[in-house]
């Protein structure tokens, strides 16, 4: 009877854990089940969290996967792309609303076909334009016409297009530190021209100190820029600009 009686509680616990399931590597009873399911059907409810990201060199999908749940529940919606792969329209009421055409080489599935979205943040790790003249300053201006949420900020992307623009605020901050007596940092001396033609051979700031770095534009990797050693130089420069 005893054996019996052994085999007994044995059986009846195996029943019990049939009614168990095993998820995520834990086992669940039906109560934890039902919970489980109610926190689904809630993230289901929700809108998705679309976050668009301008970037050519990671796969994002893989980074953050397809299952990201935010702590306020909206599951996790990943756009990549590239500026040259988006037209956007922004509106004070309807928002910014972005339409991503289809990729030339797709890193996921969703970059096989165009979309329209409607973006609640950004993440931007590439720089809107090149050195042929291809410039999205227009984009960069309807994002911030939209007022989105974005790494980098919006504003530091549009500043940083024209160097004088990104000179002009780090001078700002450097003045600032400087008049509340606390650690500044040095920046390299810099003098802006928007036009040489209209100047000619009389400039109202004229260049004294020498060697100097003429740079022409706001290109970035080192483009467009020459030295000039002395005077003379400084003046073939000037001659070849105002052409």
């Amino acid at each position: 009877m005893l054996g019996d009686l052994t085999k007994g509680v044995t059986l009846k616990k195996v029943v019990t854990k049939e009614k168990s399931a095993l998820v995520g590597g834990q086992i669940l009873d039906e109560k934890a089940l039902e919970q489980k399911k109610l926190q689904q059907d809630k993230v289901s409810a929700l809108p998705e969290f679309i976050l668009l990201i301008i970037d050519y060199s990671t796969d994002w999908y893989s980074v953050f996967g397809t299952q990201t749940i935010l702590e306020s529940g909206h599951r996790l919606r990943i756009e990549q792309t590239e500026w040259r792969d988006i037209h956007v329209e922004s509106s004070s009421k309807e928002g910014c609303i972005v339409h991503i055409k289809k990729a030339e080489f797709p890193k996921h599935s969703s970059q096989s076909v165009e979309r329209t979205i409607k973006p609640d943040f950004m993440f931007v790790r590439n720089f809107p334009g090149d050195i042929h003249d291809s410039s999205y300053k227009n984009l960069v201006i309807a994002f911030l016409f939209s007022d989105i949420p974005c790494i980098n900020s919006i504003e530091s992307i549009y500043r940083c297009m024209d160097r004088p623009l990104s000179y002009s605020e780090m001078h700002k901050v450097s003045r600032k530190l400087l008049s509340q007596s606390k650690p500044s940092f040095n920046l390299v001396p810099m003098t802006y021209l928007p036009n040489l033609k209209s100047s000619g051979s009389h400039s109202l700031l004229p260049v004294t100190s020498f060697p100097i770095v003429v740079k022409v534009s706001s290109t970035h990797a080192g483009y467009g820029k020459i030295i000039a050693r002395n005077q003379n130089e400084f003046s073939d420069v000037k001659c070849i600009l105002a052409l």
